[in-house]
Protein backbone atom coordinates (compact mmCIF):
# COMPACT_ATOMS: atom_id res chain seq x y z
CA UNK A 1 0.00 0.00 0.00
CA UNK A 2 2.99 2.35 0.89
CA UNK A 3 4.60 1.93 -2.45
CA UNK A 4 1.54 2.40 -4.41
CA UNK A 5 1.27 5.90 -2.55
CA UNK A 6 4.90 6.23 -3.83
CA UNK A 7 4.68 5.77 -6.76
CA UNK A 8 1.32 7.78 -7.23
CA UNK A 9 3.11 10.89 -5.99
CA UNK A 10 6.57 10.15 -7.72
CA UNK A 11 4.40 10.41 -10.96
CA UNK A 12 2.91 13.65 -9.70
CA UNK A 13 6.55 15.03 -9.42
CA UNK A 14 7.60 13.76 -12.82
CA UNK A 15 4.38 15.42 -14.13
CA UNK A 16 5.12 18.65 -12.77
CA UNK A 17 8.94 18.68 -13.15
CA UNK A 18 7.47 17.82 -17.10
CA UNK A 19 5.25 21.02 -16.86
CA UNK A 20 7.77 23.47 -15.32
CA UNK A 21 10.74 22.11 -17.59
CA UNK A 22 8.55 23.01 -20.87
CA UNK A 23 7.77 26.88 -19.37
CA UNK A 24 11.06 27.23 -19.19
CA UNK A 25 12.18 25.91 -22.17
CA UNK A 26 9.49 28.00 -23.70
CA UNK A 27 10.17 31.34 -22.01
CA UNK A 28 14.01 30.88 -22.12
CA UNK A 29 14.13 30.27 -26.06
CA UNK A 30 11.38 33.22 -26.73
CA UNK A 31 9.00 30.80 -28.22
CA UNK A 32 6.34 31.86 -25.73
CA UNK A 33 5.51 35.08 -27.48
CA UNK A 34 4.66 33.86 -30.86
CA UNK A 35 2.23 30.88 -28.88
CA UNK A 36 0.77 33.41 -26.94
CA UNK A 37 0.37 35.74 -29.79
CA UNK A 38 -1.31 32.40 -31.81
CA UNK A 39 -3.71 31.78 -28.99
CA UNK A 40 -4.65 35.97 -28.70
CA UNK A 41 -5.32 35.67 -32.38
CA UNK A 42 -7.01 32.73 -32.06
CA UNK A 43 -9.77 34.64 -29.71
CA UNK A 44 -9.40 37.75 -32.21
CA UNK A 45 -11.11 35.39 -34.92
CA UNK A 46 -13.79 34.28 -32.62
CA UNK A 47 -15.33 37.74 -32.13
CA UNK A 48 -15.10 37.46 -28.79
CA UNK A 49 -13.72 40.87 -28.58
CA UNK A 50 -15.84 43.49 -30.52
CA UNK A 51 -15.35 47.19 -31.05
CA UNK A 52 -18.44 49.58 -29.72
CA UNK A 53 -19.36 51.14 -33.06
CA UNK A 54 -22.23 53.70 -32.94
CA UNK A 55 -23.13 56.70 -35.26
CA UNK A 56 -22.11 59.54 -32.97
CA UNK A 57 -17.95 60.33 -32.80
CA UNK A 58 -16.59 58.55 -29.44
CA UNK A 59 -14.47 62.03 -29.21
CA UNK A 60 -15.92 65.25 -31.22
CA UNK A 61 -13.09 67.24 -32.62
CA UNK A 62 -13.00 70.47 -34.20
CA UNK A 63 -10.07 69.40 -37.06
CA UNK A 64 -7.61 66.24 -37.58
CA UNK A 65 -5.10 66.14 -34.85
CA UNK A 66 -2.18 67.16 -35.39
CA UNK A 67 0.64 64.34 -34.59
CA UNK A 68 3.88 64.44 -36.11
CA UNK A 69 5.18 61.53 -37.35
CA UNK A 70 8.35 60.01 -39.81
CA UNK A 71 7.33 57.37 -42.35
CA UNK A 72 9.34 54.28 -43.01
CA UNK A 73 11.41 56.77 -45.39
CA UNK A 74 12.58 59.43 -43.30
CA UNK A 75 9.77 61.25 -44.48
CA UNK A 76 7.51 63.80 -42.01
CA UNK A 77 4.21 63.83 -41.95
CA UNK A 78 1.33 64.74 -39.96
CA UNK A 79 -2.19 62.99 -39.11
CA UNK A 80 -3.54 66.58 -40.18
CA UNK A 81 -2.33 66.05 -43.31
CA UNK A 82 -5.14 63.24 -44.20
CA UNK A 83 -8.24 65.37 -43.11
CA UNK A 84 -10.76 64.74 -46.07
CA UNK A 85 -10.16 61.24 -45.63
CA UNK A 86 -11.03 58.39 -43.51
CA UNK A 87 -8.25 56.92 -41.30
CA UNK A 88 -7.33 54.09 -39.60
CA UNK A 89 -4.91 54.50 -36.99
CA UNK A 90 -3.14 51.79 -35.09
CA UNK A 91 -0.69 52.11 -32.25
CA UNK A 92 1.50 48.93 -31.53
CA UNK A 93 4.79 47.48 -30.83
CA UNK A 94 6.87 44.38 -32.46
CA UNK A 95 7.22 43.00 -28.38
CA UNK A 96 3.62 42.69 -27.74
CA UNK A 97 1.88 39.68 -28.57
CA UNK A 98 -1.59 40.93 -28.94
CA UNK A 99 -0.48 43.45 -31.58
CA UNK A 100 1.11 41.12 -33.11
CA UNK A 101 -2.16 38.57 -33.08
CA UNK A 102 -4.34 41.80 -34.95
CA UNK A 103 -1.46 42.47 -37.64
CA UNK A 104 -2.37 39.53 -40.00
CA UNK A 105 -6.07 40.89 -39.60
CA UNK A 106 -5.07 43.91 -40.13
CA UNK A 107 -2.93 43.05 -43.07
CA UNK A 108 -6.20 41.68 -44.96
CA UNK A 109 -8.03 44.68 -44.36
CA UNK A 110 -6.04 47.17 -46.15
CA UNK A 111 -5.97 45.07 -49.06
CA UNK A 112 -9.73 44.98 -48.62
CA UNK A 113 -9.81 48.58 -48.35
CA UNK A 114 -7.31 50.02 -49.81
CA UNK A 115 -8.98 51.14 -53.50
CA UNK A 116 -11.63 53.01 -51.36
CA UNK A 117 -8.90 55.58 -50.17
CA UNK A 118 -8.79 55.21 -46.79
CA UNK A 119 -5.05 56.26 -44.94
CA UNK A 120 -3.67 53.15 -43.04
CA UNK A 121 -1.52 55.06 -40.14
CA UNK A 122 0.36 51.80 -38.23
CA UNK A 123 2.34 54.27 -35.35
CA UNK A 124 5.11 51.68 -33.60
CA UNK A 125 6.10 52.67 -30.42
CA UNK A 126 9.47 50.62 -30.51
CA UNK A 127 12.44 52.47 -29.18
CA UNK A 128 14.11 51.37 -32.20
CA UNK A 129 11.93 52.15 -35.49
CA UNK A 130 14.18 49.67 -37.30
CA UNK A 131 12.85 47.04 -35.44
CA UNK A 132 9.09 47.81 -36.50
CA UNK A 133 10.43 47.66 -39.98
CA UNK A 134 12.09 44.62 -40.18
CA UNK A 135 9.45 42.89 -38.53
CA UNK A 136 6.72 44.60 -40.84
CA UNK A 137 9.41 42.74 -43.90
CA UNK A 138 9.66 39.95 -42.38
CA UNK A 139 6.06 39.19 -42.31
CA UNK A 140 4.85 40.93 -45.41
CA UNK A 141 3.35 43.52 -43.81
CA UNK A 142 2.51 46.13 -46.81
CA UNK A 143 0.48 48.75 -45.12
CA UNK A 144 2.27 52.08 -44.03
CA UNK A 145 4.24 52.51 -40.73
CA UNK A 146 5.73 55.53 -38.87
CA UNK A 147 6.95 56.27 -35.86
CA UNK A 148 5.33 59.16 -33.65
CA UNK A 149 8.14 63.01 -33.89
CA UNK A 150 5.63 64.53 -30.99
CA UNK A 151 3.61 63.88 -28.07
CA UNK A 152 0.43 62.24 -29.04
CA UNK A 153 -2.73 64.24 -28.96
CA UNK A 154 -5.05 64.54 -26.33
CA UNK A 155 -7.95 62.95 -28.26
CA UNK A 156 -5.49 60.10 -29.40
CA UNK A 157 -4.08 59.53 -26.11
CA UNK A 158 -4.07 56.36 -24.04
CA UNK A 159 -1.91 54.20 -21.95
CA UNK A 160 -2.32 50.86 -23.38
CA UNK A 161 -1.38 49.50 -26.86
CA UNK A 162 -2.93 47.70 -28.76
CA UNK A 163 -5.44 50.88 -29.59
CA UNK A 164 -7.06 51.07 -32.81
CA UNK A 165 -9.02 54.32 -33.62
CA UNK A 166 -10.87 55.12 -36.96
CA UNK A 167 -10.69 59.07 -37.86
CA UNK A 168 -13.81 60.28 -40.56
CA UNK A 169 -12.83 62.68 -42.94
CA UNK A 170 -13.20 65.34 -40.18
CA UNK A 171 -10.86 64.48 -38.32
CA UNK A 172 -13.38 63.20 -35.90
CA UNK A 173 -12.90 59.22 -33.73
CA UNK A 174 -15.64 57.57 -34.64
CA UNK A 175 -14.63 54.00 -33.32
CA UNK A 176 -11.78 53.27 -31.05
CA UNK A 177 -10.54 50.27 -30.08
CA UNK A 178 -8.55 49.52 -26.67
CA UNK A 179 -8.00 45.97 -26.43
CA UNK A 180 -6.61 45.47 -23.28
CA UNK A 181 -5.20 41.89 -23.56
CA UNK A 182 -2.76 39.95 -20.24
CA UNK A 183 -0.05 38.82 -21.55
CA UNK A 184 3.39 37.69 -20.22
Amino acid sequence: MKLKKMSKTKKETIKWSATIGIVLLLWLTGWHKPLIAGVQRAVLITGIIQPDVSDEPVKKVNEAPHLAMIDEDGNRVNLADFGGKPVFLNVWATWCPPCKAEMPGIQNLYEDVKPDGIQFVMISTDRDFELAKKYKAQNGYTFPIYRVNSRFPQELNANSIPRTYVLDGSGAVRILTNVNIKYL
